[in-house]
């Protein structure tokens, strides 16, 4: 190996419980052969249409999935934060990337080659439950999404979704998005989303600090 990873992977987990907890059981012959990557902000990990043979696991920063339309409009399908999953659809179904996946900040990340990743869902139970979980947890968010953008209007579609995504930080509930990304993640513009914050400042529902 390159590096002494599993000295690295160790250290970092007694400052990262998501971590510890991931790789309490982790097979030797697993950790043998994962690394880890830093990607830069706005470095792309995966790109849609691109054959993905690794599975990521996000650490630290985040990371934000998205897809083109033909006029080059972005669309923002979520972004992932730490403890988060890339890859794991592509990798059990050989399939090609379905989603472009991007550095929103720097960002550390485990990365497990397909053979690796295998091994340990055959040999660490508590990992197979993480992905079920995992998939669950995607599953119910995308038609939670679908249901949200087929049946109600741009202003409940974005109070569900400053709702579902707030973070608790110091004593506040907090959404670190621009009004860019809020755009990307509903498909209209930014004015229009612009239009409906103001809406909710006025009425004293929200308030807006630079990027939170």
């Amino acid at each position: 190996m390159k590096r002494n990873v599993v000295g690295e992977l160790y250290t970092l987990a007694q400052q990262n419980h998501m971590l510890q907890d991931l790789l309490r059981n982790c097979p030797l012959a697993v950790l043998e052969k994962v690394s880890l990557r830093m990607y830069a902000p706005e470095e792309y990990l995966v790109r849609r249409g691109e054959k993905c043979d690794n599975f990521f696991v996000i650490i630290e920063g985040s990371v934000t999935i998205h897809n083109m339309s033909s006029n080059g409009k972005k669309y923002i399908i979520g972004i992932h934060h730490a403890g988060k999953c890339i890859g794991e659809l592509e990798i059990m179904s050989r399939r090609k990337c379905i989603s472009n996946a991007q550095a929103r900040s720097a960002v550390r990340v485990l990365v497990v080659p397909r053979s690796a990743y295998l091994y340990w869902l055959d040999h660490d139970r508590d990992f197979g439950q993480f992905m079920l979980n995992t998939l669950c947890d995607k599953m119910y968010c995308f038609t939670q999404s679908t249901t949200a953008n087929t049946l109600y209007g741009l202003r409940s579609r974005l109070a569900s979704f400053v709702l579902d995504n707030m973070q608790l930080e110091a004593g506040e509930n907090t959404l670190h998005y621009t009004v860019e990304e809020l755009a990307d993640v509903m498909g209209v513009t930014a004015r229009s989303v612009s239009r409906i914050l103001k809406e909710f400042r006025e009425k004293q529902l929200i308030t807006m600090r630079g990027r939170t």
